[in-house]
């Protein structure tokens, strides 16, 4: 499987141990617009994590 970029992805490994969290999210989290149209945004995304 390649990337965008023609070659594989880089693969990176970290330790974890119980009780350590690991957040995956994507440009369109931040990008998404409920009916309302305001966008999600960075700020909110920072408020969830901080509460979780």
């Amino acid at each position: 499987m390649t990337g965008y970029g023609g070659g594989p992805p880089p693969v990176h490994t970290a330790p974890l141990r119980p009780g350590d969290r690991l957040l995956l999210f994507t440009d369109g989290v931040t990008d998404a617009r409920p009916a309302t149209g305001e966008p999600f945004g960075e700020r909110r995304r920072a408020d969830i994590v901080v509460r979780v």
